[in-house]
């Protein structure tokens, strides 16, 4: 049978919430916990279907309407008129930290669709084309463009691939960010032509040097105004263009759909959905059935991605629990589960977030962000401990008090250990994944390879700036001011009412439920036995733990103990 056959005609099949767990996670972010539960007692198919047919089900989700008005330079000449260097300097510097913020807000924003709507693939698949088609705020400033784009992404997040590449090419957001506006019949631009291949539809040895410039020939007099696209037809090459094997007097429109012909597109679209919701390195026979789909599909998403989401190979071992959850994906986990509280200001979940690796709004390049183990390395590990220390305490390893002690540790610690990272232990600070037998051995990625990665013009763009310890500092500042106490009164997670829910329970099922609704499987018997201790505090075995007589630090120190865990870092 197929790896890309549907698993839901097997006759040994069960599907089960553990299964349901896995689509909510791969296909959103995995929450809430009882959406699981709810796709588990559906059909398997109708799961899918609810997951990816979500246009069905309402938009809960508020548009932002606080976006600063979009200036062009016609209108920043006019406001710079009559005005000095210095005040010209002030008044660009004003605009700059305007727009800053509000991306910033538009973080938030994004951040909180991602936590709580009611259409997960929606933005799980609106994040999977802001790393694809990446285009970052530190060029394009205007928050409008870049909430146009991302709009762009989410309206044709699962619809037809040719009009959801037009459409991104046409953005003015896109259109600034490789140089499109600069196309012209007197001074080609190649930088959109190139990536629009390389990147973006067909990988690189699917075209020739000579297809760059003739595509760039055919997109020139694409351009914006006021922030809305427009054609310069005064600027665009009327020539006749050959272009992947063609020739005629092409436009952008004519390229893409040639572009759309070619049989690699289809290719390079499906491994890299598969890669981005499965796992890496697909076999060539689950490529070669996606991509069929799609072209018989005409480019459309949707009956690939259900196809993906029913297959033997998607419900296999290979893919359960073996992906690295994104920081996105952390953080929209930790968020819901702990049912924390953020707000815009300070901005402690985007500084999380960027020091792990990812900044909405902001990709490292224009290929994006790589993903997988390449979100582990000493860095980021330690940052995601950092944060989910601060929202279940309120504390960071430069404060004395409950958990930082073994935060101190794991700072101190973070050093390879043969590939596998074990459970931090509070005894000797020691920090590692463990590899069960349901789920994939993850390699420690080491800090500060050395590696850089092209940028939008062929330029070098280094690690994050934002250390561990960045991250860190940022935190401790913010709560400098604060007594323990009541850093601890104001940590966002709440223990006493999050444990009422396990009163009368005993030790080791108390861990066993916080297990499920943690990580979604059974924990290694050595980290489940730590846990217990934790909670047991002397309760004589098989009695149940008095939760609501426990110290709130005690309480906290167990949630915090198997966040640190490996397995959490996985869905």
């Amino acid at each position: 049978m197929s790896l890309i056959s549907p698993v839901f005609d097997q006759e040994n099949f069960k599907w089960t919430e553990a299964h349901g767990r896995h689509l909510l996670n791969r296909a959103g972010f995995g929450v809430p916990n009882s959406r699981a539960q709810e796709l588990a007692k559906l059909k398997p198919a109708d799961a899918v279907a609810v997951m990816v047919d979500y246009d069905r089900i309402p938009d809960n989700m508020a548009t932002p309407s606080w976006l600063p008005k979009e200036v062009d330079f016609g209108q920043m000449r006019q406001m710079t008129q009559g005005l000095t260097e210095d005040e010209r300097r002030q008044l660009r510097q004003m605009k700059d930290k305007e727009f800053r913020d509000a991306v910033s807000k538009l973080q938030v924003w994004w951040i909180d669709r991602m936590c709580h709507s009611q259409r997960p693939l929606e933005e799980k698949m609106t994040l999977f084309w802001h790393g694809h088609f990446a285009c970052s705020a530190e060029k394009v400033k205007e928050p409008g463009a870049n909430y146009k784009l991302n709009q762009i992404l989410r309206t044709n997040a699962t619809g037809n691939f040719r009009k959801l590449v037009t459409d991104v090419g046409k953005s003015p957001a896109m259109l600034r960010y490789l140089d499109n506006m600069q196309n012209t019949k007197e001074h080609p631009n190649e930088n959109w032509a190139r990536e629009l291949m390389e990147l973006f539809t067909l990988g690189i040895g699917h075209y020739s040097e000579d297809d760059i410039k003739n595509s760039a020939r055919a997109f020139t007099g694409w351009s914006q105004r006021n922030g809305e696209f427009f054609y310069n037809v005064r600027r665009h090459d009327e020539g006749q263009k050959t272009f992947l094997g063609q020739t005629g007097n092409f436009d952008g429109y004519k390229v893409i759909e040639i572009i759309m012909q070619q049989p690699a597109c289809a290719d390079f679209i499906c491994r890299k959905l598969w890669t981005f919701f499965a796992y890496e390195n697909p076999e060539p026979e689950i490529v070669t059935a996606l991509a069929d789909t799609f072209r018989k599909g005409n480019y459309e998403l949707k009956p690939v991605l259900r196809q993906m989401f029913s297959s033997r190979a998607f419900y296999s071992d290979k893919a359960m629990f073996s992906q690295v959850k994104s920081p996105a994906q952390l953080v929209v986990n930790l968020i819901v589960q702990l049912d924390a509280q953020i707000g815009e200001r300070p901005p402690i979940a985007q500084l999380a977030m960027r020091a792990m690796g990812q900044s909405l709004f902001y990709p490292p390049n224009v290929k994006g962000w790589d993903g997988g183990k390449a979100w582990i390395n000493t860095n980021t590990l330690l940052v995601r401990c950092n944060f989910a220390n601060y929202l279940v305490s309120g504390v960071v390893p430069e404060f004395s008090g409950p958990g930082a002690g073994a935060l101190k540790a794991l700072q101190r610690q973070g050093q390879r250990r043969g590939g596998e990272m074990a459970m931090m232990d509070q005894e000797d600070g020691e920090m590692a994944m463990m590899a069960g037998p349901r789920r994939r051995q993850m390699e420690m990625m080491d800090e500060g390879t050395g590696e850089t990665s092209r940028g939008p013009a062929g330029q070098d763009s280094g690690p994050s700036d934002v250390t561990g310890r960045t991250f860190a500092r940022a935190l401790g500042e913010h709560r400098a001011n604060n007594l323990e106490t009541r850093q601890m009164a104001q940590a966002p997670f709440h223990a006493r009412d999050f444990f009422a829910q396990y009163h009368g329970m005993t030790a080791p099922e108390m861990v066993d439920e916080l297990a499920m609704y943690f990580v979604g499987f059974p924990l290694d018997p050595k980290q489940r036995s730590k846990l217990i201790n934790v909670l047991a505090q002397g309760t004589p075995p098989g009695q149940p733990v008095p939760v609501m007589k426990m110290a709130e630090e005690d309480l906290r120190a167990t949630v915090q103990l198997l966040l640190s865990t490996g397995d959490y870092q996985v869905c």
